[in-house]
């Protein structure tokens, strides 16, 4: 059994806060072993079925402008139930990367050089032990969260308590010491100034300004008023209060933390010239949602081809495309132009080129007609909050295959038969391109031209014992045969590739039949 409290001191001399804690009764079998324990208590050092309560607390001296901290952490055991056992001491800091500091009474060997010591006592009245970890000289370095556990021969924690540690420097502290969230979620930020004299705010300003990952800098507040109020109300609120010991707190509100709001939180105060006299900050990092594109790899499309896109957040993230709008676009590969596609469900691009469909909290995109200069390039799936901005996104390459047409004639039987063959190639290997495509032969002579097949039908006015066809719809290519030739045959046989939808002509080859000569065969595009 794990159980685990927090005590949090905002500033050294606060009363701590905790957190209530339920211990469950003890079963029969935890009743049993309790007794073994009193009859034999060597047995019972290593057992699981008890819980070890611990009690932790932090007190402050200060000596010569220095100020240490001794932490303690008090359990209802005796020092021989460590032998067996193991507390520990470990921090966690601003990065969020917890460090072991000490196991028992031994210190682990990086935290020997760095101020640290560790000792234990026994309070005779209660019969506790109480460990001590003393921290010399404390400093905004030592900001964060100590932990105090008890680990049994296995390393299994079976109590935890923990306690927070915030310095003021120079007058100035921020709170809280890391900020790890999702993103949407409402952070508040608090910039607290230990200076008592209020006639020491008539010549300083406490602000607070953001840099964003990018670098970019921000004024947000001066004491208790936003700077800019283009932004009051809607991404920062702030307010200002002061408690019983005279400390100041300027609290900023970040109503939804996104990829723009991370990055770095200052809290400072500058002199009427505008020189800084105080500074700290914290990091605030945004675990944003995570989009999915499915198919996700680089698509290759032949052209005039449809092609089909969906767009969902991860199952960890549903919440958030059911709350936010999901959008389409496109930077285009030859010129990087962006085009807006949707917002949502609503088609903002050409209704020739996309469709837009949405399936629960999913976008569906479907490129209707792929065309090289407009629908090649990075398709960005973006997720946007009410406001307008970019929660999260990702993209998907797409690069248009070129199609293309091959036609040849076999004269074996020449000049009584001619075979005439038209391929299809560049589908990337699509099954369904032939599905809404059409392979057209026709004849023109003398300026009339006459249709002869459609894939693997003839035309009613042909002879089927002059023209037999065959279409293979997986290999996208079909076969003409002519019999018995006369005069009449001599022309331009044109195959053509058309859209069976929209009617338009994808590619043609032509290939002419000047007379009985196989010489007079001429390929043209």
């Amino acid at each position: 059994m794990h159980i685990t409290r927090r005590h949090t001191i905002v500033a050294f001399g606060y009363s701590p806060t905790f957190r209530q804690t339920t211990i469950p009764l003890l079963t029969p079998e935890m009743t049993r072993l309790s007794v073994m324990c009193l009859l034999v208590l060597s047995v019972c050092l290593n057992t699981k079925a008890l819980p070890r309560r611990l009690e932790v607390k932090l007190t402050e001296v200060s000596t010569s402008n220095k100020r240490s901290g001794f932490f303690h952490c008090s359990t209802n055991e005796r020092q021989n139930f460590f032998l067996n056992n193991a507390l520990t001491w470990s921090k966690i800091g601003k990065d969020g990367k917890e460090k072991l500091i000490s196991v028992n009474w031994q210190l682990v060997e990086k935290a020997l050089h760095s101020s640290y010591s560790i000792a234990s006592t026994t309070d005779v009245s209660s019969t506790k032990t109480v460990f001590i970890l003393t921290k010399d000289n404390l400093t905004t370095e030592d900001n964060g969260e100590y932990v105090c556990r008890i680990l049994d021969s296995h390393k299994v924690s079976k109590a935890e308590e923990r306690v927070t540690v915030l310095v003021f420097d120079n007058g100035l502290a921020i709170s809280p010491y890391r900020v790890e969230g999702t993103t949407g979620q409402a952070v508040a930020i608090n910039c607290m100034s230990n200076e008592i004299n209020p006639d020491f705010y008539t010549n300083h300003v406490v602000y607070m300004s953001h840099i964003d990952k990018f670098g970019n800098i921000q004024r947000l507040s001066e004491n208790d008023t936003l700077v800019d109020s283009a932004i009051n109300g809607t991404l920062y609120d702030i307010i200002y209060k002061t408690d019983e010991n005279g400390i100041r707190h300027y609290v900023l509100t970040v109503k939804g933390l996104s990829k723009y709001v991370e990055g770095v939180f200052i809290c400072g105060i500058e002199n009427k010239t505008g020189d800084t006299v105080a500074v700290t900050n914290i990091s605030v990092k945004v675990d944003a949602p995570k989009l999915k594109i499915s198919p996700m790899y680089n698509i290759q499309i032949p052209t005039d081809m449809n092609a089909n896109f969906q767009c969902t957040c991860l199952p960890a993230y549903t919440e958030y495309c059911q709350n936010y709008t999901l959008s389409w676009s496109l930077i285009g590969r030859s010129d990087r132009s962006f085009q807006n596609i949707s917002s949502g469900n609503q088609l903002l691009g050409d209704p020739q080129l996309y469709n837009i469909t949405q399936a629960g909290s999913a976008i569906n995109m479907s490129i209707l007609a792929a065309v090289d200069d407009q629908t090649e390039g990075d398709f960005i799936c973006s997720l946007k909050d009410d406001y307008g901005d970019e929660l999260a996104s990702t993209s998907v390459p797409v690069t248009i295959s070129p199609i293309t047409l091959g036609a040849l004639a076999t004269t074996n039987d020449y000049p009584t038969n001619v075979r005439l063959l038209c391929a299809v190639g560049g589908t990337a290997g699509s099954r369904r391109y032939m599905s809404f495509h059409t392979l057209i032969w026709s004849h023109r002579n003398h300026g009339v031209e006459t249709t002869i097949s459609r894939n693997e039908h003839l035309a009613k006015s042909m002879d089927p014992h002059k023209y037999s066809v065959s279409f293979d719809a997986s290999s996208h290519y079909v076969i003409l045969d002519i019999s018995n030739l006369r005069p009449d045959d001599n022309g331009e046989y044109i195959c053509r590739l058309d859209n069976s939808k929209t009617g338009n002509v994808i590619r043609e080859k032509h290939v002419e039949i000047t007379g009985k000569d196989t010489r007079r065969f001429k390929i043209a595009v």
